[in-house]
């Protein structure tokens, strides 16, 4: 996991380093793996594009925008609208170039008319990479996360009915 982590994070630095003459530098991009192989892609890297264009080799996968606008669509008619209009992001991978700009474009494409998206997302690297854990720091502290815990006993004893029980009911 940690080697994927490095991956993305070098690969991500080299695509936003700018480079003085792009004519004379090669576009390639050239990792280490802990064993010593190499991987060499030889292809401008677009990161973003991945979240937001279906996945060829993959016919169940589903775009970003896609999958938010249906998670939109289960919400309580009376707050959808705020809820769309007040996207904040978060996390390693809000950090790709262009993301927030894509998402924002990509959901008011399919988007009702009279709801416009406003995504927001911190200018400061660290603490957008870093909110998540923040935040579910902050929830697992609180007597109501703690009474969703499952311990292992309940998970052998009751099996897979226990996380409907006490997550989503």
């Amino acid at each position: 996991m940690a080697t994927a982590r490095a991956f993305k994070e070098q690969a991500l630095k080299f695509q936003s380093t700018p480079r003085e003459n792009k004519e004379a530098e090669p576009e390639f991009f050239e990792f280490e793996l802990p064993d010593g192989e190499k991987i060499v892609i030889n292809e401008k890297l677009n990161f973003t594009r991945d979240y937001f264009d279906p996945v060829s080799e993959n016919p169940q996968s589903i775009e970003l925008h896609i999958s938010l606008i249906h998670c939109f669509q289960e919400c309580d008619i009376d707050v959808r609208k705020n809820i769309v209009s007040n996207l904040v992001l978060t996390g390693g991978n809000s950090l790709l170039p262009n993301f927030t700009e894509s998402l924002e474009e990509s959901i008011n494409s399919i988007s009702a008319h009279n709801i416009k998206s406003k995504v927001f997302a911190s200018s400061k690297s660290l603490e957008r990479k870093m909110a998540p854990w923040i935040g579910a720091s902050i929830m697992a502290s609180t007597g109501a996360f703690q009474n969703m815990w499952i311990s292992s006993h309940e998970y052998s004893e009751l099996g897979d009915s226990v996380i409907y029980r006490k997550c989503v009911n």
